[in-house]
C-alpha cells in the first residue's frame, strides 16, 4: 500500500510539473509573439521622439530597425498584407530621404508611421482569420488582441479628432472576440467587415499622405 501511495504521489507531481511546464511555455510563446509583432511600433515611437528632439541620425536608425522588423513579419503574411507592408516601407524610405535632406514634416511623419502600423494590424487580422479557419480559436483571439495593440499604437501618431474610425474598429474587434469565445459556429462575415474597415482607414491615410506630400 505504501508503495502504491508513493507511486500516486509521484504521478501527481509529474502531472503538476507537466501542467506548469505547458502553462509556462504558452505564456513565454505568447510574450515572444507579442514582442515580435509590436517591435516595429516601438521603434517608430522611438523614431518620433528622436525627431522631436532633432536627433535625425537616431530617428533614421530607429526607422531602419522598424523596416527590418516589418520585413520579418512579411514572411508570415499573405499577398495583400505583403503589398500593404511593402507600400508602407516605401513611404518610410521616402520619409528617410526627406529627413536626410533636413526636411522634417511632422504631419508626414505621423501619417507614415500610423499607416505603417495599420498595415501590420491588417496582417495580424489576416493571421487571425487563417487560425480560425484551422480551428485554432485561442491563437485567433490572441492575434486579434495584437491587432488591437497595433491600432492603439497607430492612434498615438494621430490627432484625437481623427481616431474615431479606429475606436469603432476596436469595438467591433472586441465583439468578434466575444463571438469566437461564446459560439460554436463562427460567422466569418463579421471578419470580412473588419477587413473592410481597416482597409478604409489605410486608404484614408494614403490619401492624406498623398495630399500632404503634394503641398
Amino acid at each position: 500500500m505504501k508503495g502504491m501511495a508513493s507511486l500516486i504521489r509521484i504521478a501527481v507531481v509529474i502531472v503538476l510539473i507537466g501542467i506548469i511546464y505547458y502553462f509556462n511555455q504558452n505564456v513565454i510563446n505568447n510574450k515572444l509573439e507579442d514582442w515580435f509583432a509590436i517591435a516595429p511600433d516601438k521603434h517608430l515611437d522611438k523614431a518620433k521622439i528622436a525627431a522631436n528632439n532633432n536627433a535625425i541620425d537616431d530617428c533614421l536608425k530607429e526607422i531602419n530597425i522598424a523596416i527590418m522588423e516589418m520585413q520579418d513579419i512579411e514572411v508570415f503574411s499573405d499577398s495583400t498584407s505583403r503589398n500593404l507592408i511593402d507600400k508602407s516601407i516605401e513611404d518610410l524610405q521616402v520619409l528617410e530621404s526627406h529627413l536626410v535632406n533636413h526636411e522634417l514634416n511632422v504631419n508626414e511623419l505621423n501619417l507614415v508611421f500610423a499607416k505603417g502600423i495599420n498595415s501590420l494590424a491588417y496582417t495580424y487580422l489576416k493571421i487571425s482569420e487563417d487560425e480560425l479557419r484551422h480551428d485554432h480559436e485561442i491563437k485567433a483571439v490572441h492575434s486579434l488582441k495584437i491587432v488591437i495593440d497595433h491600432l492603439y499604437n497607430s492612434m498615438s501618431f494621430m490627432k484625437k479628432k481623427n481616431i474615431d474610425d479606429e475606436k469603432v474598429l476596436i469595438k467591433h474587434i472586441y465583439s468578434v472576440i466575444d463571438s469566437i469565445q461564446q459560439t460554436d459556429n463562427f460567422d466569418f462575415s463579421s471578419l470580412d467587415n473588419l477587413f473592410i474597415e481597416i482597409q478604409d482607414i489605410i486608404a484614408d491615410e494614403e490619401l492624406k499622405l498623398k495630399n500632404q506630400r503634394s503641398n
